[in-house]
């Protein structure tokens, strides 16, 4: 019995096996081949092709689909992650642990506290701003540096005083009041007060009502006060007539006047002296004309707290 191609009706021997070699569709045998029925074949045979072609179609679709909705639900999700992103609030400004160590800071018992909550914010990786803390760091080390200095400066000698022996030689010795209970505070004049191997003598003053150019102001007078200072120290000493030197004219705050030393022809006292050399010059101030005293304190070193006094008697 032959075999037939179902799509174009040829007829092959019965040994053939496989497939039609014009069609490429397999060979039946049995088969009823009259133009009817191969034409029935044939729509049987497009209907299934189109039937595999529209269920791959619909697959395809599916799948498709399927990925539509996937990328709608990643897009969604990032959107609402973004939305989320900003609407959470942005961290700004200093955290109250900071602004806490700033406060503590700028009490002088409580800055240790500071000091530990400032180290403990900058620790703290929260996005806020540590300014704060960093200010009360720098508060805190000024604190630290101040007290050392009061320190330092309080343990200073107290002034003393030098007189001259029959020998000719001058020695040096604590000046005691005649009732001996407490150290002598103040110098007059030609006496020399020595402290931290610095000598200062109160050598000459006068009272000066200017010129007519240069004059006080109406009611006041220029006092011109004359000082040697002797450098006995390792280390040069810096002398300025406006920081080294303060007065006080009848208890009252006297300042210095500049106007009152163009009164002078002298040197005023402003440069640096050596190690072993000396200085002598003048320092001005414009008082009341009714003064009866003036006290002039020295210092040779700005963190000290004790100073060379100096009273003048009108």
């Amino acid at each position: 019995m032959s075999k037939v191609c179902p799509k174009c009706g040829r007829e092959f021997m019965s040994s053939r096996t496989g497939k039609c070699p014009i069609c490429e569709v397999a060979l039946v045998e049995g088969v009823d081949n009259s133009e009817a029925a191969r034409k029935e074949r044939l729509r049987e045979l497009k209907e299934r092709e189109l039937g595999n072609t529209g269920s791959q179609t619909r697959q395809n679709q599916s799948q498709s689909n399927q990925k539509s909705v996937q990328n709608q639900g990643a897009y969604r999700e990032n959107q609402n992650t973004d939305l989320g992103m900003k609407n959470k609030p942005v961290s700004s400004g200093p955290s109250g642990l900071s602004i806490a160590a700033l406060i503590f800071s700028f009490f002088g018992c409580l800055s240790f506290v500071g000091t530990i909550l400032a180290i403990i914010d900058l620790c703290i990786k929260d996005g806020k701003k540590k300014i704060c803390s960093v200010i009360a760091l720098i508060i805190t080390f000024l604190w630290c540096f101040f007290i050392i200095m009061v320190i330092i400066g309080s343990g200073s000698e107290k002034p003393k005083a030098v007189t001259a022996s029959s020998n000719g030689r001058t020695t040096t010795q604590q000046a005691d009041t005649q009732s001996g209970e407490s150290s002598k505070d103040t110098f007059g004049l030609m006496e020399t007060a020595e402290m931290n191997d610095i000598q200062v003598t109160m050598t000459n003053y006068k009272e000066s009502a200017g010129s007519e150019w240069n004059s006080p102001a109406s009611g006041n007078v220029f006092v011109l006060v004359e000082f040697e200072i002797v450098n006995n120290s390792d280390s040069d000493l810096a002398i300025s007539s406006m920081l080294s030197f303060e007065a006080y004219a009848d208890d009252y705050a006297a300042n210095s006047s500049l106007t009152a030393l163009l009164e002078n022809d002298q040197n005023q006292l402003d440069g640096s002296i050596a190690s072993g050399k000396r200085m002598r010059g003048w320092v001005g101030y414009e008082v009341p004309s009714g003064w009866r005293t003036l006290e002039v304190h020295f210092t040779d070193n700005v963190w000290s707290s004790n100073k060379f006094k100096f009273f003048v008697q009108k």
